[in-house]
């Protein structure tokens, strides 16, 4: 048992030391620069990732918000998404919930799944918009049905319960009465069908 322990403990660092060299190589991420300065897309978002993370280059923020804005703007969701958090925490950048709105929505729009159940939580507390619990439930659901456990639980908060539908039964929405109603058990058709007076 004593002479297992030491290989096993040799062998762990040789794990380790195999992961830390897995970092690219100065040369790719020489490559991978030029074709960012060239403009792709990919390549910018990658950068971010690079001087978010340390790796081959040092640690700077601005950076980051450079290149993930630059991608950003060329359509690159993750990109969006990932830039909304840099306004959210406000690294490399004032924080900025309208910014963090914005870049979250267009990457949400695209099928990001942690945009869209990050605007959900933006919708369902207010944050840079009005508080709206129709459009949080929208894209919880959205990133629900992409296997998103987070927004599948959140979405479980929001969806009224019978008592809350029955309560809001006798209430006009917007100069509606809402004489029809019905509840399905599938979260996507748990919606009021409301028709005018």
């Amino acid at each position: 048992m004593k002479r297992i322990f030491p290989s096993l403990c040799l062998l762990c660092l040789c794990g380790f030391q195999a992961f830390a060299e897995d970092a690219p190589p100065a040369e790719k991420i020489a490559e991978n620069r030029k074709a960012a300065e060239q403009g792709e897309a990919q390549a910018q978002y990658s950068l971010g990732i690079f001087y978010q993370e340390g790796v081959g280059v040092t640690k700077d923020a601005e950076e980051v918000v450079k290149w993930f804005r630059k991608a950003a703007e060329q359509g690159n969701a993750k990109a969006q998404y990932v830039l909304g958090l840099c306004y959210a925490n406000g690294e490399g950048v004032t924080k900025d919930d309208i910014e963090v709105v914005k870049w979250w929505r267009m990457a949400a729009e695209q099928g990001e799944t942690k945009a869209q159940y990050h605007l959900g939580l933006y919708y369902e507390k207010g944050k840079g918009m009005p508080k709206d619990e129709v459009e949080a439930v929208k894209w919880f659901r959205k990133a629900a049905e992409q296997g998103s456990a987070a927004a599948q639980f959140n979405l479980g908060l929001t969806t009224p319960t019978a008592k809350e539908w029955q309560r809001m039964q006798s209430r006009p929405i917007c100069g509606l009465t809402c004489q029809t109603r019905r509840i399905m058990m599938m979260p996507r058709n748990a919606w009021m069908v409301c028709q005018r007076k």
